[in-house]
């Protein structure tokens, strides 16, 4: 059976944005993120990172410099609450980039789906059941182009900064995409991912022909559309 995921960016949604983060003293975990990745670590949710990486582009960083600063990331993560990263994916191209094999147009670089992709197939995640959450419109981009149920965008980054685009998406098309939804952090992301989870699952639960209730109806009125007090029973479970 497919797994569900949370894909997640990582600067503005589980660090504190910064100029550059190279070193592991620039690592500074957003107040609440391991609690919330641990709350999705216990509902089955498989935790996956996706982040551009340019500083390895532009030389300021190297790849197995950036594998250290994700280990202490992961072990921070781990000693505060016991929560888990199940992969992390990065981009290390740019189109601007200094070295000549990292100054290419690809298809990993965000606002392009590449890394959700990759990782869908490498952990065989349903992507249509399955949510992004970022602070740029391009990770928003990316969690569309993928396919995922619900791209979040939060405000503990740099929601307002320009957004990211490449040869194949422009700066307008990022700019005109609409996230599902805005929440302040991925601690609030996180519950209105639960609240969602638990509607569905009302409607499954609720949900029939209408017959076990057509005594007191007279009608065939799918059970989760009953009226109680002139409202219908989901509408009640979603306020």
């Amino acid at each position: 059976m497919k797994q569900r995921a949370v894909f997640l960016d990582r600067d503005g949604v589980i660090i504190a944005d910064g100029a550059s983060i190279t070193e592991k003293s620039h690592v500074r975990i957003i107040s609440g993120v391991p609690e919330a990745i641990r709350t999705l670590n216990d509902a089955g949710f498989k935790v996956i990172i996706v982040t551009n990486q340019g500083a390895i582009a532009r030389g300021k960083l190297t790849e197995k410099g950036l594998g250290v600063l994700h280990d202490h990331l992961c072990a921070e993560l781990t000693s505060m609450a016991g929560a888990r990263i199940d992969g992390i994916y990065f981009c290390p191209h740019h189109p601007d980039a200094d070295a000549t094999m990292q100054r290419k147009e690809c298809t990993c670089r965000k606002p392009l789906p590449g890394m959700l992709l990759a990782a869908a197939c490498e952990h065989d995640i349903n992507i249509a059941q399955s949510y992004m959450v970022g602070d740029r419109l391009s990770d928003i981009y990316a969690g569309k182009a993928a396919g995922c149920k619900m791209s979040i965008q939060v405000l503990s980054g740099e929601h307002g900064a320009m957004p990211i685009a490449s040869a194949n998406v422009s700066p307008a098309e990022i700019a005109a995409i609409k996230p599902d939804v805005v929440c302040a952090d991925l601690n609030a992301a996180v519950k209105l991912i639960f609240a969602k989870e638990m509607m569905m699952k009302t409607l499954i639960l609720s949900a029939g022909k209408g017959t076990r209730v057509s005594g007191i109806t007279n009608d065939a009125i799918p059970k989760v559309m009953l009226p109680i007090a002139g409202t219908p029973v989901l509408q009640w479970h979603i306020e």
